[in-house]
C-alpha cells in the first residue's frame, strides 16, 4: 500500500511540475489578444489536492494573496525578459557583434534574473509562514520522496548505459 501512496504521490509531483512548466511558458509567452491570466485559487487546489495539505479556508486566502501579488511582480518581468532575450538574439546573431551591447544585455538579463529570483522566494518566504509545521514537513517528505525516485530512475539509466550510478 505504501508503494502504491509513494508511486501516486511521485505521478501527482511529476504533473505538477508540467503544470508549473506550462503555466511559466504561458507567462512568459507574448500575450495577444485577451488570454486569461492563471488563476491562483486553480493552482492552490491542486497543490493541496497533490500534497494532501489540508489547506484551511484563511490559509487558502492567504496563499492566494501571496500567489496574486507574486504573479502581478513576476508578470511585467516575464515580458521584460522576453523581449530583452529577443534582443540577445539578434544580437549574437549579427553580422558584426557589438560586445558592450551584448554585455550590457547580459547584465540587464542578470539583473531580471536577481529581481524575479527575489520576488519569487520572497513569496515562498511568505507561503512558508502560511502553512503550518506539519503542512511543510508534508512538502519536504514529498519532495524526498521524488529526489529518492528521481535519483534511483536516473541511477537505473546510467546503469542501462554502462556509466553505473552516481555518487
Amino acid at each position: 500500500m505504501k508503494v502504491l501512496k509513494q508511486r501516486t504521490t511521485l505521478i501527482a509531483l511529476f504533473a505538477f511540475f508540467m503544470l508549473c512548466g506550462a503555466a511559466a511558458a504561458v507567462q512568459a509567452a507574448p500575450q495577444s489578444g485577451s488570454a486569461a491570466p492563471i488563476r491562483p485559487g486553480h493552482f492552490l487546489n491542486i497543490i493541496d489536492f497533490l500534497l494532501d495539505l489540508d489547506l484551511t479556508p484563511d490559509q487558502k486566502i492567504d496563499l492566494q494573496a501571496v500567489f496574486s501579488e507574486t504573479q502581478a511582480t513576476l508578470k511585467p518581468l516575464l515580458a521584460d525578459m522576453h523581449e530583452l532575450r529577443s534582443a540577445m538574439d539578434d544580437t549574437f546573431v549579427a553580422e558584426e557583434i557589438d560586445t558592450v551591447k551584448a554585455s550590457s544585455q547580459i547584465e540587464e538579463m542578470s539583473r531580471l534574473k536577481a529581481q524575479m529570483s527575489t520576488a519569487s522566494f520572497n513569496a515562498l518566504l511568505q507561503a512558508a509562514q502560511v502553512l503550518t509545521p506539519e503542512q511543510r514537513q508534508t512538502i519536504i517528505d514529498t519532495r524526498d520522496e521524488w529526489k529518492n525516485c528521481f535519483m534511483h530512475v536516473r541511477n537505473l539509466a546510467l546503469r542501462l548505459f554502462g556509466q553505473g550510478p552516481a555518487e
